[in-house]
């Protein structure tokens, strides 16, 4: 098994590296040739520069190839420390918060766990929660038997009984229940654990997932495991099973291209930086928002055009914040702002966005806002004004804010900007 690690936008090639970095390493040609096709595939995962460089794009995570290659892409966090425990550090708390789930961090050696791949992390807490639900008990359940024996236990089979042919009549149909481990959770547990003892190099992990193979083995791994996701219950009775059910889908890959995600031998997840960065930043602020503030999620209703009574184009901003008479719209961008001052770095697409934001979600007046990750050397703008048509010359003004989210605080800003321009969010 070979591990290597790059982030965001770092190149991958066949040609020989002598220091390897996060921006650049060396893999086989084998894994190059298969990563190449998976790039074809999903087309926003990577692209091939030269027939020896593949650079990939704004997707991180972790990828297994079929020859053993385990690569982890780590995002770019935009600050001064920007080694891969750093990097990985940022990634963890995205990922907890982003899938609303219950990480269990205590102690040195889970801090230790930043020095080793994702996947070490996703196994450690798929493990702890695992080993919870154990200790408090699997959920069993009634399954159906029906045999053909020399004995009688349970129902006999009256109908099926009196057609038996006559060599056969000293064997009896019957029905009975078997009270069983056998349901549709517990399958994806086993099978999630079969995964993870097959790739962990932990030796906590493996000491976890040793105890808990044992309490398992009776029950058998699931063999459709998206059938058996479906048929997950989360009723009152299964409310110990909803902490494990997100690292069973991290462990199992349903964050995996689904063309790639069947043929997966280990613990593999890909995600889109921008979708995480504007599902982080959305979760973030919601937890922060005054009481009466109510915050609509990649917002719909409106659309640009019509055709026929029907709309087109349809807008859906990332963000759309109500308190009080008032709203604003706030749209995410997963780039490193440039410096300096003006429109240096803001792109004119995105700006003709917010200004489609601002007449169709605000009636052009109030503010937009553009939120960029930030770092030590962010160019904190004063407001842009947007000129009003020309046809309403003195229409309200509509601004154009910049503001940046720190990832270490989860705290908002936006300098240059004269009064509180966020009253719908809690500074302390």
């Amino acid at each position: 098994m070979t591990f290597i690690t790059i982030r965001e936008y770092g190149c991958l090639t066949t040609a020989p590296v002598p220091v390897p970095t996060l921006d650049r390493a060396q893999v086989t040609p084998s894994a190059f040739d298969w990563l190449c096709r998976f790039g074809e595939q999903e087309k926003d995962v990577a692209t091939l520069r030269t027939r020896q460089t593949l650079q990939w794009k704004s997707f991180v995570g972790v990828l297994r190839t079929p020859c053993g290659l385990e690569l982890e892409i780590l995002p770019k966090t935009y600050s001064e420390v920007d080694d891969a425990a750093a990097c990985r550090a940022h990634l963890v708390r995205m990922l907890s918060k982003v899938l609303d789930v219950t990480c269990r961090e205590t102690g040195e050696a889970d801090i230790s766990l930043l020095a080793l791949p994702l996947t070490e992390w996703v196994a450690r807490q798929f493990l702890r929660h695992a080993h919870v639900l154990v200790r408090r008990g699997l959920r069993f359940d009634y399954q159906r038997v029906e045999e053909e024996e020399p004995y009688l236990r349970g129902q006999l089979d009256v109908r099926r009984q009196i057609g038996q042919l006559p060599h056969r009549r000293h064997l009896f149909h019957i029905r009975y229940d078997v009270f069983s481990a056998d349901r549709p959770e517990n399958r994806l547990l086993r099978s999630a654990l079969d995964v993870v003892v097959a790739n962990v190099r932990a030796p906590e992990n493996w000491r976890l997932a040793a105890s808990l193979r044992p309490l398992l083995s009776a029950v058998p791994p699931s063999q459709n495991i998206r059938a058996d996701f479906a048929r997950w219950q989360q009723d009152r009775l299964m409310a110990d099973y909803a902490a494990v059910r997100p690292w069973c889908e991290l462990v199992l890959g349903k964050y995996m291209p689904r063309g790639i995600a069947d043929h997966q031998r280990g613990i593999s997840l890909l995600f889109s930086m921008h979708e995480l960065f504007e599902r982080y930043v959305a979760q973030a602020l919601r937890n922060r928002l005054m009481p009466g503030a109510r915050m609509e999620i990649q917002a719909s209703g409106r659309a640009l055009c019509s055709q026929e009574g029907r709309a087109a184009f349809i807008l859906r901003p990332d963000m759309v914040i109500r308190y009080g008479q008032e709203a604003w719209v706030l749209d995410t961008k997963w780039k490193r702002l440039g410096q300096g001052s003006g429109e240096d770095g803001i792109s004119v697409q995105d700006v003709h966005q917010l200004y489609a934001y601002g007449w169709q979600w605000l009636g052009g007046r109030g503010d937009v806002v553009l939120v960029y990750p930030w770092h030590a050397h962010f160019p904190h703008q004063p407001p842009f004004l947007f000129r009003p048509p020309l046809s309403l010359p003195n229409a309200p003004a509509l601004r154009l804010l910049v503001a940046s989210f720190d990832l270490s605080t989860d705290s908002l800003s936006c300098h240059n900007t004269a009064g509180d321009w966020c009253p719908w969010l809690h500074t302390a």
